[in-house]
């Protein structure tokens, strides 16, 4: 049977994580989804960029539906959590029966118990799961986007995809609960028994909160640590578009393909950031709202426990039938109408009220095998159960042999109280004492060896910086020798391209004297013929100077002809000889 008080423990437990943790959750999920496009540089980046692009109150996008599915959640994982407690409790209750102490959960026993709670959330949680990823995949200012709210999306994934599509990612939600409420529950109840053992305290109920808090923090950084890869997966399939759905080992397949083994890991630290404050502060609301249950039942409980024998004494003369159903064995239940419980006892019977013993009933098919029920508010008994007696009488005197009863026992166990209290507190002190000397002697052990390795590090660390040293300063020497020979590169690709251009100049005016020399030339070649063409055809004659015909006497005159070739022009002058 269910116990609204859990799922009431689970919804105070719901509002702490969500308050605390949808920031990081934020963030995890757009590492998680995030494209070439829009990649970010990490959970710093992450943070800074939504709250200056999107507005601080863009890190509790999708609180709504985060609140309400952290809600169904915990109220569920808590209320399947505890019925699976009571249901192993009363498995083990013949060992409690037979005086064999009472049965205590182990760690694997809360462990599986919570594997058995995480089949059902997950069920419970995966529309709301779905809306919440949606939105929070969505970038933009609150209000903006495809979707402009919880219910405006729900609304249209359920009219696009129909019911399939506000249960995509089920698969993977599943995979991811049940594995995870096993490390999450088994770890916390290890952690906590280990913090009452070390602090000496008798059970969990009685840490302080800050214990409470630092042990949910553990559990779920390490269950998230260890499960963060199938958020991955989940997320994924929840934040596909509906005309290309993943499945499960789609997912996977996309993860890999785009990222490898890191895109199964990333948004890891700000998931594991995320779960210690979150589950930290969610077991905080669960065992403080149970806390204030306990003290609301101690504020209200009468009861007072009477031993066997004394009922035995004292009821027996008035109602004999009791013996032959309830007296015969030394398993009693008895009511209590405050928290709708059985409390189970050994060897002693419960009352309520301290001054009045109200109605006995007795029921022999009953499976409780009898009750003691609680005060009747006629201060009377049932006349159905006491017959012909006068119950008013009966009353007075049961009344006054219970307070008889009620002063010797008190006596009688302050004393046994005060005697086992302390004892108890010598042997806590002793037992401290013990574990604190044994926990000095192995924190010495742990320090020396923590220094010799700090030693051996700390020489370590010397020597890879000598050598970084050295490394540094082989790289400057050669980027400056590279830096030099760059220079005297540049430098003679400078001079090669001067020298270029004197060449090409030199070049261009080898090209036009050429070209003006073969002008020369072809010039002076026609004036060579134009002369050799003219001697050709003259004949030169020297003669005197005076008239040829009118020669004076005695001078000679010598007419020579000149001829030339083409190769050679031979020119040859005659000078009259004189007599």
């Amino acid at each position: 049977m269910l116990d609204p008080r859990e799922t009431l423990s689970g919804v105070a437990g719901a509002f702490c994580c969500v308050y605390a943790g949808l920031p990081f959750e934020v963030v995890k999920v757009r590492l998680q989804t995030q494209t070439k496009e829009h990649a970010y540089k990490g959970v710093t980046d992450c943070f800074r960029r939504i709250a200056t692009e999107e507005g601080v109150f863009a890190l509790w996008k999708g609180a709504v539906p985060a609140l309400s599915s952290s809600i169904i959640e915990n109220s569920v994982l808590f209320s399947a959590n505890g019925f699976a407690k009571r249901a192993v409790l009363a498995l083990h209750a013949r060992q409690r029966a037979a005086h064999e102490g009472d049965y205590k959960l182990t760690t694997m026993d809360e462990a599986l118990m919570g594997a058995f709670s995480g089949c059902f959330s997950a069920t419970a949680i995966t529309v709301p799961e779905n809306i919440k990823c949606k939105l929070q995949f969505q970038r933009g200012h609150l209000g903006e986007g495809r979707y402009h709210g919880p219910l405006d999306c729900l609304m249209k994934v359920a009219k696009e995809d129909g019911i399939k599509g506000l249960f995509r990612g089920y698969s993977a939600l599943l995979l991811r609960d049940v594995p995870f409420s096993f490390f999450f529950f088994g770890s916390y109840q290890a952690i906590t028994s280990s913090a009452a053992s070390l602090l000496g305290k008798e059970s969990k109920n009685d840490l302080n909160p800050l214990c409470i808090l630092a042990s949910g923090g553990l559990a779920g950084a390490t269950s998230w640590a260890i499960m963060f890869p199938v958020d991955v997966l989940k997320s994924r399939m929840q934040t596909a578009s509906s005309n290309a759905p993943l499945s499960l080992r789609g997912a996977f397949r996309t993860v890999y393909s785009e990222l490898g083994v890191r895109g199964f890991y990333r948004g890891w630290s700000a998931a594991v950031m995320r779960a210690f404050p979150a589950n930290g502060s969610l077991f905080l609301g669960v065992e403080m709202t149970h806390r204030v249950f306990r003290w609301i039942d101690e504020r209200q409980d009468t009861r007072i426990v009477v031993p066997v024998d004394l009922v035995t004494r004292v009821f027996m003369p008035w109602f004999p039938e009791i013996a032959s159903v309830q007296l015969d064995r030394v398993h009693f239940v008895g009511k209590e109408v405050s928290s709708a419980e059985f409390m189970v006892t050994a060897a002693s019977m419960d009352f309520r009220g301290v001054e009045q013993v109200g109605e006995l009933t007795t029921k022999s098919g009953d499976t409780r095998r009898g009750s003691i029920a609680t005060v009747d508010e006629d201060d009377d008994f049932q006349e159905g159960l006491v017959g012909d007696m006068d119950g008013k009488v009966v009353t007075q005197q049961l009344t006054q042999k219970a307070l008889e009863l009620t002063q010797l026992q008190r006596t009688h166990d302050e004393y046994v109280k005060s005697s086992c209290e302390y004892e108890r507190e010598l042997e806590t002190e002793v037992d401290r004492y013990e574990k604190k000397t044994l926990q000095l002697e192995h924190a010495v052990v742990q320090l020396e060896h923590a220094k010799n390795d700090l030693s051996s590090s700390v020489g370590e660390i010397k020597e890879e910086l000598q050598t970084s040293q050295r490394r540094e300063h082989m790289l400057q020497m050669q980027i400056d020798e590279m830096k030099w020979k760059i220079q005297r590169l540049e430098q003679d690709n400078d001079e090669l391209e001067t020298s270029a251009r004197i060449a090409q100049a030199t070049i261009e005016d080898l090209r036009h004297k050429s070209e003006n020399l073969l002008e020369q030339n072809v010039f002076l070649q026609h004036e060579k013929e134009e002369v050799l063409r003219k001697l050709s055809s003259v004949i030169i004659a020297e003669v005197h100077p005076a008239d040829m015909t009118g020669s004076p006497p005695g001078r000679a005159t010598h007419i020579v002809a000149v001829r030339y070739s083409d190769d050679l022009l031979v020119e040859k002058l005659l000078k009259v000889a004189q007599p």
